[in-house]
């Protein structure tokens, strides 16, 4: 199920994964429609703070992670017939965005995958909505 799943974030959220390389830390894939794995991801999000490389990671982490909500908040409702995940009001992009560090760092065999897929089980799994 979990590939049927993958398949399908990657349609969904192909788009979130056309932004420009990080120089230093992330060479975007070459051929269009590639998207990036969740250890690249996982690499962004968790760079030390001290590393010359750490603003443009942190910006690209987030704004990665930012890009998956929308394009999940646009789609779902059109897709899925439902909301997979409801992250509350107002919850700071930084908190998100260590949510799904958290997730890569405790799910390590789940990042072959691709970022945009576990970005959208991460925060599932963390923001579940009320039934």
């Amino acid at each position: 199920m979990k590939h049927v799943v993958a398949c399908i974030g990657n349609l969904a959220f192909g788009a979130a994964s056309s932004a420009p390389a990080v120089s230093s830390t992330y060479v975007a894939p070459a051929l269009p429609g590639a998207t990036m794995d969740a250890s690249d991801l996982y690499r962004l999000c968790t760079t030390d703070q001290s590393a010359p490389e750490y603003y443009e990671a942190e910006m690209y982490c987030r704004g990665y992670v930012v890009g998956a909500v929308d394009t999940t908040s646009i789609y779902s409702p059109t897709i899925f017939k439902i909301r997979p995940y409801c992250v509350p009001v107002g919850t700071p992009t930084e908190q998100v965005t260590r949510v799904v560090a958290a997730y890569l760092s405790a799910h390590p065999e789940e990042r072959r995958w691709s970022a945009a897929t576990e970005v959208f089980f991460a925060l599932k799994n963390a923001f579940p909505c009320a039934k």
